[in-house]
């Protein structure tokens, strides 16, 4: 990501905001380089300390609190940045990742498998993705895409334990 010097003050204005340090993800959003691959680290250490004191369904209720927050504060900052979907955000790669952690096998192969998967589904963006991040508008379509891809990364690791479950 290459930005101005204008927009890296912007960026750092957002920032200091409420909605900013969430959506932005802790300044996840804020690197130089793939603030969408950092932002996504961002889940694994929330998501360790959530398997340390919650069963799967506590897990799944807060990602899914947390995305609708996610809704709100990503169509907040976005309106603060002056651009549909900035690369700066990534609330909506922490959250959507989060649920493919909970949902897949937690031993640290399939975890770092789910990681590339998961990449891999948000920079492609097959179909739906894309449409839904082209068409749907502010925090909704920020988050939304995310959602689906995290539902083929889940979808794609699971069916693969299972083939090597039964081979």
């Amino acid at each position: 990501m290459s930005t101005s010097r204008e927009e890296r003050k912007l960026l750092g204005k957002v920032f200091k905001t409420p909605h900013g340090f969430m959506s932005l993800g802790f300044g996840a959003g804020l690197m130089p380089f793939a603030p969408g691959s950092w932002g996504t680290l961002v889940a694994f250490p929330i998501f360790l300390v959530l398997q340390m004191f919650f069963g799967t369904v506590s897990q799944l209720i807060f990602w899914s609190l947390l995305y609708f927050f996610g809704v709100l504060v990503s169509d907040k900052a976005a309106r603060d940045l002056g651009v549909k979907d900035h690369s700066a955000i990534v609330i909506d790669e922490i959250v959507a990742f989060g649920l493919v952690l909970t949902l897949i096998p937690h031993e640290l192969p399939w975890l770092i498998f789910a990681y590339a998967v998961f990449r891999f589904f948000d920079i492609t963006k097959p179909f739906p993705i894309r449409n839904i991040d082209i068409r749907w508008e502010g925090g909704n379509g920020i988050m939304a895409d995310d959602f689906v891809a995290a539902v083929y990364s889940v979808a794609v690791v699971n069916v693969i334990v299972f083939w090597i479950s039964i081979a």
